[in-house]
């Protein structure tokens, strides 16, 4: 017989997500931690990060509505993401075109302060 499924809590939740972004756990250790099967640690996270979608067309009256303009963004972000190169994908590197860096370079920002750097 199959045990009932464990629902993850509030406070559960704010303690994985703060094992994981900020202690930098191993998954293994998470999922000791709160004594849950190898990986649903990090299938949790994950959909959090992905954000709840519609399981099945009758949740959304028959019609799974896409915005194209949601759609070319993530295509756009895997596109990015396959270009990534080694060391970006080891130290955990925004893709190309997603760093705080190019966004502010996409606004006009120079990054520089009013002044014109020289001492007297």
């Amino acid at each position: 017989m199959k045990k009932p499924k464990r629902l993850w809590s509030a406070s559960d939740l704010a303690t994985l997500i703060h094992m994981r972004e900020v202690g930098r756990e191993k998954w293994s250790v998470i999922d000791r931690a709160f004594a849950r099967a190898v990986g649903s640690s990090a299938t949790k996270y994950e959909s959090l990060r992905r954000g709840k979608l519609p399981r099945h067309p009758t949740e959304t009256g028959g019609r799974i509505e896409v915005s194209t303009g949601q759609e070319s963004e993530r295509l756009a972000r895997q596109e990015a993401e396959r270009r990534r190169d080694l060391t970006g994908e080891v130290f955990g590197d925004p893709p190309p075109g997603y760093s705080a860096l190019d966004r502010r370079k996409q606004c006009g920002g120079t990054g520089l302060s009013s002044g014109t750097g020289a001492r007297s």
